[in-house]
């Protein structure tokens, strides 16, 4: 995640600890945080950590600078805290779950408030599609929440701000085995998700629930995606990593 100001926070997993690149001074800042997978996010150019561990809830820290670390645990009284992924809103609240989650979780920034919002049994997608749960999520400017379904077959949103029983919606993929690893919103209507099962990128009309496939030009183990937002109010476009091959694939749409 980048900070806005140069610096960019890594999860180095395998590690077990996160990392800050200073882009200014090109140099890193390694950090020891223990953890089966270390998830790194930016607090919007104050740097911390996070990282979610079942019951043991979500440990938080600030990053010092020279590997130093001030960290607190939050508890998972109200629930697991497990966490594949989280992300954080522009008020620095925390969200997250897990493949085996039920429920996504809500951290508040300021009180360590615990809220857990039910993962609906249905919609679900097609063939392959028999779980529920999340693994790679991201936040639009409207602070919702949106991450992969991936064992479910759909893409689910999360917007804390409805009314309660109507925070969450799930959209399925009209494709069998396609497992959204993850979703990311353009802020203009349009939802991007792609998998490591699939060798297609779909992007569905949030108003309409219409979905538009594309075809990759190689099979690829898709981890992340970037939304490119389109600055003349045309279609969004999508950069993607292909994990195996070596290159960069960016899928521009001819029209909205």
């Amino acid at each position: 995640m980048h900070d806005g100001k140069g610096k960019f926070y890594l999860g180095t997993q395998n590690q077990l600890g996160p990392a800050v690149f200073d882009s200014k001074s090109e140099t890193f800042d390694l950090y020891s945080f223990s953890g089966a997978m270390t998830l790194a996010q930016s607090s919007h150019g104050d740097g911390w950590v996070g990282n979610g561990g079942g019951g043991a809830g979500l440990s938080r820290a600030q990053l010092k600078g020279s590997g130093q670390i001030e960290r607190e645990t939050v508890g998972g009284s109200g629930g697991s805290l497990a966490a594949y992924d989280i992300a954080v809103d522009s008020k620095n609240n925390v969200y997250g779950g897990d493949r085996t989650s039920t429920a996504i979780w809500k951290v508040d920034a300021k009180t360590l408030k615990q809220t857990f919002y039910p993962i609906p049994d249905k919609p679900r997608g097609l063939e392959g599609s028999v779980g529920g749960g999340m693994r790679r999520g991201t936040i639009d400017k409207q602070d919702r929440m949106w991450w992969g379904g991936f064992d479910g077959g759909f893409v689910g949103m999360l917007d804390t701000k409805l009314p309660a029983g109507k925070e969450m919606k799930l959209f399925p993929v009209p494709l069998p085995w396609f497992q959204p690893y993850i979703a990311e919103s353009d802020d203009a209507g349009y939802v991007w998700t792609g998998s490591i099962s699939a060798d297609r990128v779909a992007r569905m009309n949030e108003a309409t629930g219409e979905w538009t496939v594309y075809l990759l030009p190689r099979e690829t183990n898709l981890r992340h995606i970037h939304v490119q937002r389109s600055g003349n109010g045309g279609p969004s476009s999508l950069w993607v990593g292909m994990n195996h091959q070596a290159r960069i694939v960016h899928i521009e749409p001819l029209e909205k």
